[in-house]
């Protein structure tokens, strides 16, 4: 039997657009959503944390739970002061996760740089914490991390932006 290259490529747009449907599918938080979740007690999975400078610097951090809902809580110098609410794709996250693995962040120093005598006090850093099973590690980022590291930060963040937050108060 022979198939049109039209209707092949119908078919293949059409898998695509399903297949970004069901991805991007209920993560557009509701405030009920977010009652749900306070009268629960979620197993959180990661948090991402950017620390003040002598500057203008975001002061956040985004804590994100196994069943992919996430808090967001800005500080300062944020768009998003406050609390928010959201959902975040899981599968990314578990991207990350192997990311993290196949780079042994598992094993890596608590804090870079690793000198303490190098470590700069007027820098923001970028606190990342990550739980896999019985696993939990905390890595502060100063400066001179691995370019591995970052790749993982750039990862976060990119989830983070991702993420339509719901403002659910002020803090």
């Amino acid at each position: 039997m022979k198939i049109s290259h039209s209707l092949v490529l119908f078919l293949v747009g059409l898998a695509m657009m399903l297949t970004t449907q069901s991805c991007n599918r209920n993560l557009t938080a509701t405030m009920s959503d977010y009652d749900n979740f306070t009268n629960e007690d979620p197993k959180e999975i990661a948090v991402f944390r950017k620390t003040g400078c002598f500057g203008y610097c975001p002061i956040y951090r985004v804590h994100f739970y196994e069943d992919g809902r996430a808090i967001y809580r800005g500080q300062m110098n944020v768009e998003k002061e406050g609390t928010h609410f959201g959902l975040f794709n899981q599968r990314k996250m578990r991207q990350i996760i192997r990311k993290a693995d196949r780079n042994r962040f598992f094993l890596w120093p608590d804090v870079f740089p690793v000198e303490e005598k190098e470590f700069l006090p007027d820098l923001s850093n970028t606190i990342t914490t990550i739980r896999k099973g019985d696993m939990e590690k905390t890595i502060t980022h100063n400066h001179s991390g691995p370019e591995e590291l970052k790749d993982i930060e750039n990862a976060f963040l990119e989830l983070i932006e991702s993420i339509e937050w719901l403002s659910v108060g002020g803090e």
